[in-house]
């Protein structure tokens, strides 16, 4: 019984190897194919992650998809308040980052910082666009937070539609729109 035995064995044995030798050879489309399915799965993996990040590599505040009155947000920031023309966000985000968020993107005329922190620029323009109609950009923190700050955009409503009787009070109309731009 013991040379039955170990020949069975040694028959299963062979079995299993000539198995697993024609399974490696036929499985090489397979294994490729899975192979590119999990790093097709990585690649979407990465773009998911790369678009909730927050933070680029050296600490900055990242741009999202989020544009309100002509200015790029940060990504990160909740709406809390909107009106047609006004739109308050809060983000759980220290003010100096923010600030610097803003200061490497847009220009301004004017700035004031208040003696409880807020920042407040006038007529904000994106660097990248310096035609834009010039908003309010207010940068408040959280008082008893240092890191939760609120962002305020307020963009100019349109003027209203003016009815043009001829030429010359059209030209006086555009001569006047154009002293109070400046």
């Amino acid at each position: 019984m013991g040379d039955k035995y170990r020949l069975r064995v040694l028959w299963l044995e062979l079995l299993v190897t000539a198995a697993a030798v024609s399974g490696c050879r036929g499985d090489r489309a397979e294994q490729q194919r899975r192979m590119l399915q999990t790093e097709d799965r990585a690649r979407a993996r990465a773009e998911r992650l790369e678009k909730v990040r927050e933070f680029g590599p050296k600490g900055e505040l990242l741009p999202s998809d989020l544009k309100l009155g002509g200015i790029v947000m940060p990504r990160g920031f909740e709406m809390k308040f909107t009106d047609p023309h006004d739109w308050t966000y809060d983000g759980n985000f220290p003010q100096v980052l923010v600030e610097e968020y803003f200061d490497r993107r847009l220009t301004h005329a004017s700035a004031v910082k208040t003696e409880l922190g807020e920042l407040e620029f006038r007529g904000v323009r994106e660097k990248s666009d310096p035609n834009m109609p010039a908003v309010r950009l207010r940068i408040t923190p959280t008082p008893g937070r240092l890191d939760w700050t609120r962002i305020y955009i307020a963009e100019p409503a349109p003027m209203p539609q003016q009815v043009v009787a001829d030429d010359a009070a059209a030209r006086a109309l555009m001569a006047e729109r154009h002293r109070n731009a400046r």
